[in-house]
């Protein structure tokens, strides 16, 4: 029994002497590397520039809201964000968008995103109202989208040149809400083309990627040319 129970304990030490001490040896585990923000100043720099801009356009979409007229270069909507349009031959090209009460929160605090630093932050409006153009095997198409009570979670990511916003990123899809959504396709001929393609998901589709191009203009598209009077009039109404 006494020689029995010894080969137990023998067997037992050797399991244990055996196991990986894990934080004992400086062997045994690599220190994660040091992120290094100042690398990415000039990007962070000017996602600061564009954050200050959009704070400014909050306010000026504060008292009967903002227009935006989209550029030609950025209207049309990419095939992959409208895949059950884009199979039926329908281009959707974005051609202006209003915005009302507007309201931005963020913390100036970078978060890292797949080894990139990152502003994540949280959009919040009362109206939003996209002007589409449908382009269809039977014609063009004037169609409107409307988004009431809207939150939306984005993020500033630097790139190795400038930066990306991504409206409603993957990993924050639980943090958007948008309390109504409503669309008008244009006449009984468009409803006849889109009606049975043209839902809900394709168009917080077209909200997801206006609000992505509208947040990337600089101040003169954004704003106009009296950008600065035009927003403290509106203040000190």
């Amino acid at each position: 029994m006494i020689k029995k129970r010894c080969q137990k304990i023998a067997f037992v030490l050797a399991m244990l002497i055996s196991l990986p001490c894990y934080g004992e040896s400086e062997g045994d585990t690599a220190s994660p590397p040091e992120r290094n923000v100042q690398g990415w100043e000039p990007q962070m720099e000017s996602i600061r520039q564009q954050l200050d801009l959009i704070k400014l356009f909050c306010v000026a979409t504060a008292v009967g809201g903002m227009s935006v007229d989209l550029p030609k270069m950025a209207q049309a909507i990419p095939a992959e964000n409208i895949q059950e349009l884009a199979k039926a031959n329908i281009q959707l090209d974005l051609k202006s968008i209003k915005l009302a009460d507007l309201q931005l929160s963020y913390d100036t605090t970078p978060k890292w995103q797949e080894e990139r630093p990152a502003i994540p932050s949280l959009l919040q409006f009362s109206r939003v109202t996209a002007s589409v153009e449908a382009k269809t095997p039977l014609g063009k198409f004037p169609v409107k989208c409307s988004f009431k009570n809207g939150v939306l979670p984005l993020n500033f990511e630097c790139k190795e040149r400038g930066y990306d916003i991504r409206v409603i990123p993957e990993s924050r899809k639980a943090e958007a809400k948008i309390e109504e959504v409503s669309f008008d396709l244009g006449g009984p001929l468009a409803n006849h083309v889109m009606s049975k393609l043209f839902g809900r998901k394709v168009a917080e589709s077209v909200l997801q990627f206006g609000m992505g191009q509208t947040l990337k203009l600089d101040k003169g598209s954004l704003l106009g040319d009296k950008a600065v009077s035009s927003v403290l009039e509106r203040v000190l109404r």
